[in-house]
């Protein structure tokens, strides 16, 4: 090999290995967003007593003076409350994602998110590929163009679940698609 430079790193073709005798069958439609109700009725569980609080200090204060100090007080032990319920919806959560790409709800209807070529998802792909990077571009559009764009990009995200692949937008990013167990 007269000219090549004898310091370059080591060139060689690498492939991922994946069990082709597992086909890979995209999860319906369906319990995709069964999946979604799950977890969104586990976050309205986790933020229930924050909410009850606010409601219960709202209703017990006359409409001429508003009592902040009850406000707060009730705040504070609805906090508590979600607090005490939210750290283990989230380290449920993470467990389930870490070990197989499952959200609780996706865990409960038996599905869950791999990559493309079938190959496990890492927790910082689903974490900033599949959430974050979607929140920034709908906040985005939210304060640079205005109320409800933010929302648009959020719906056109979820209705390119009735593509053939059946992969939302955030799956596209994240090179991710969500299967049957």
């Amino acid at each position: 090999m007269h000219g090549a430079n004898p310091y370059a790193p080591p060139q060689a073709a690498v492939q991922d290995v994946v069990d082709a005798s597992l086909p890979l069958q995209p999860a319906s439609r369906g319990l995709r967003l069964l999946a979604a109700i799950v977890d969104g009725l586990l976050q309205i569980v986790v933020a229930l007593p924050v909410l009850i609080a606010f409601v219960v200090a709202i209703a017990r204060t006359p409409q001429a003076r508003p009592d902040f100090a009850m406000y707060a007080a009730a705040l504070t032990a609805g906090g508590l409350f979600t607090l005490i319920l939210a750290v283990p919806w989230l380290v449920l959560n993470i467990l389930f994602v870490v070990r197989n790409g499952q959200t609780i709800g996706k865990k409960i209807v038996g599905i869950k998110v791999v990559r493309r070529d079938g190959t496990k998802v890492s927790l910082s792909r689903i974490f900033w590929l599949r959430n974050v990077v979607s929140l920034v571009i709908s906040t985005g559009l939210q304060l640079a163009i205005g109320a409800g764009f933010g929302t648009l990009y959020s719906l056109l995200d979820h209705l390119l679940i009735f593509r053939a692949s059946r992969q939302c937008l955030h799956d596209t990013i994240a090179d991710t698609i969500v299967v049957n167990t």
